[in-house]
């Protein structure tokens, strides 16, 4: 576990004062988790025993996912997606990087390395950096760095701590960018197992595929489906499908079916199936009703419709072999040649 450095500011920080109590300790224990770049694992089954390995039993992935949200809304971290697996990142983290980074940086974010054992963080919103050389110089470093790689700089000046520092004063013409990506912004890609979707985490409407999450979760109950969700309801839902990026596919929405239609209530071991009647606690505590139901597949091994055998056709009645022979004239033929045996006409 590398050793953190946490400033007092986080006493008096707003963003930390409006966590609630398990949220901050969440919070706080993150970051002594975290790489030099902030940057974790931020699946709530790997958050939860390595945040809470002696006490499994007090916080749930429920509880992560909600500590998550918290944390991502008040804008202490980053969540983001990355060949299916999620991640986030602890903004302004302020740690001496001293590797590279553990874990993939999210877009725009870039790592470069200004000395040995020496790395800088470029994030989005540096337009021009300067980083301190072994001799005490500073040279500039523009956004577009490898393409200003060999630009001249004409002026220099000293600063506050009598350092010399380079300016540019006349940079060259940006390169030609790509387009920007259509998508609003905190827009990204959610890939949910299989489910690639957009999610600007506004609302449910902004999202076909949080709609489409919803819309098979009310299948489950058909209790459910009788009235529309109301505006709590609905944010449980999208904060549901926002923290089960990278789970769900189809087939656990036909296990969660049946599993909710079974009558079973205890496993072997007298351990009971948990199965929340409200469709605000069901989207809550998503990750936990989706163990559950994983549970009772093993339990009473259950296999979706795709992987269930097919019974095979009844085939009607097959009419015998050969030709079909009249009774009266197979008797005719039976008598004529007994007669002729010298046996009688008749049998």
């Amino acid at each position: 576990m590398p050793t953190r450095l946490i400033r007092e500011g986080i006493l008096t920080s707003e963003r930390v004062a409006s966590l609630s109590w398990e949220a901050e300790v969440f919070y706080r224990r993150l970051l002594s988790l975290v790489d030099d770049y902030g940057l974790s694992d931020a699946r709530p089954s790997v958050l939860r025993s390595a945040l809470y390995p002696l006490q499994l039993e007090k916080m749930s992935e429920c509880n992560v996912q909600r500590c998550l949200a918290a944390c991502e809304t008040a804008g202490l971290i980053l969540l983001f997606a990355r060949n299916g697996k999620s991640f986030l990142m602890v903004r302004d983290f302020g740690q001496s990087l001293r590797s590279a980074p553990k874990y993939p940086l999210p877009d725009g974010y870039k790592a470069i390395q200004t000395g040995k054992s020496k790395y800088q963080l470029v994030t989005p919103d540096d337009d021009c950096l300067q980083l301190q050389t072994g001799e005490n110089s500073c040279e500039q470093l523009c956004t577009y760095a490898n393409a200003y790689s060999d630009a001249k700089t004409d002026k220099q000046e000293n600063n506050a701590e009598g350092n010399t520092t380079v300016v540019c004063s006349d940079p060259p013409a940006a390169p030609v960018l790509p387009a920007a990506s259509p998508f609003p912004d905190r827009e990204r890609l959610n890939d949910v197992r299989g489910m690639r979707c957009a999610d600007n985490h506004a609302d449910l409407g902004a999202s076909t595929g949080a709609a489409r999450f919803m819309a098979a979760c009310l299948d489950i109950n058909p209790s459910w489906s009788r009235t529309l969700p109301t505006a709590i309801e609905q944010a449980a839902a999208l904060e549901a499908y926002r923290s089960a990026q990278g789970r769900v596919t189809p087939r656990d929405m036909e296990m969660l079916r049946a599993y909710y239609a079974s009558g079973l209530t205890h496993d072997r071991s007298n351990k009971a199936f948990w199965r929340p009647d409200s469709r605000r606690k069901f989207w809550e505590c998503f990750g936990d009703v989706l163990t559950h139901a994983d549970r009772w597949a093993k339990e009473t091994r259950w296999k979706p419709a795709s992987a269930r055998k097919k019974p095979k056709p009844e085939q009607a009645p097959q009419q015998p072999e050969g030709p079909v022979v009249d009774t009266d004239t197979a008797a005719a033929e039976i008598r004529a040649l007994r007669e002729e045996m010298g046996l009688g006409g008749d049998a």
